[in-house]
């Protein structure tokens, strides 16, 4: 074989190896960010569902609290899960500790209400 056909050779495979590992390199960057953006939009349908069943908890409570007033065992554990477990808000709170004492419950359990949950004045 002559040496410049030999050279010419390892030229083109050594430009071969590089365009190959380019194009690894550029697959596995672009599965990284097909990745990236499920993450992201996972992540944005569960925040859409949590704000959904605590706007659902809330209307569930709002609902018993003034369509079945007298119902305070369901009205307890909807407020339970509501206040302990999605953190309602302050507007909720103020019309469960009014039904509470009005139907002699305790509201000692309740969560302290956080300052942080306002998003420019918006409430859960």
């Amino acid at each position: 074989m002559d040496i410049g056909v030999a050279v010419i050779s390892g030229l083109l495979g050594a430009g071969g190896i590089i365009s190959f590992v380019q194009f690894m390199i550029s697959r596995h960057d672009n599965q990284k960010n097909e990745l990236d953006s499920i993450r992201k939009d996972l992540k944005s349908i569960k925040n859409t569902l949590d704000e959904t069943i605590t706007r659902v908890t809330r209307v569930e409570l709002k609902g018993l609290i003034d369509d079945d007033p007298d119902n305070i065992e369901a009205i307890m554990q909807v407020a339970g899960y509501y206040f302990v477990d999605l953190d309602g808000n302050a507007y909720m709170h103020t019309i469960f500790e009014k039904w509470a004492e009005e139907h002699g419950q305790s509201t000692n359990w309740l969560p302290t209400l956080r300052n942080e949950r306002s998003n420019n004045g918006k409430h859960n």
